[in-house]
């Protein structure tokens, strides 16, 4: 027999580097508001992190909530839709729909992966919508 194989408590699809990627945005962010105070370009920094770092940070929290099997309404309570293909691009790469992750416990191939998102999403819109109307109807 050859040598005992480590074990790992590792997912068998790409959660691992989502989450890797929300904590480098969520620390790109804190670096971007120190150097903020600093007042060195504070304008054009403050707007790459307000912009660029929390869309991108927003929409990586979606895939992964997505992901991990959580629901649009349990995960934001915006009243504006995020833009739907980051999402999906980023549900692509990292949900197991990419071709170096095949094994994946609840979700065996793309197509059904690809299908429970688009359910996922039809069902972020409605949250969506009745959270606007939530917005409008306070006073």
């Amino acid at each position: 027999m050859g040598p005992a194989q480590p074990q790992t408590n590792e997912t068998p699809d790409g959660r691992i580097f989502l989450k890797v990627k929300i904590k480098s945005l969520a620390e790109e962010a804190r670096i971007i508001r120190k150097a903020e105070k600093k007042g060195v370009r504070r304008e054009s920094l403050r707007f790459h992190r307000i912009s660029v770092v929390r869309d991108e940070a927003r929409h990586s929290q979606l895939a992964y909530a997505f992901v991990r099997g959580r629901t649009y309404a349990a995960t934001e309570q915006s009243a504006s839709a995020p833009e739907w293909k980051k999402v999906e691009a980023m549900v692509e790469k990292f949900a197991g729909t990419h071709q170096w992750c095949t094994e994946l416990r609840y979700c065996p191939n793309a197509k059904e992966t690809r299908a429970r998102l688009q359910q996922w999403k039809a069902q972020a819109e409605l949250d969506i919508a009745q959270n606007r109307a939530k917005k409008v109807a306070a006073p």
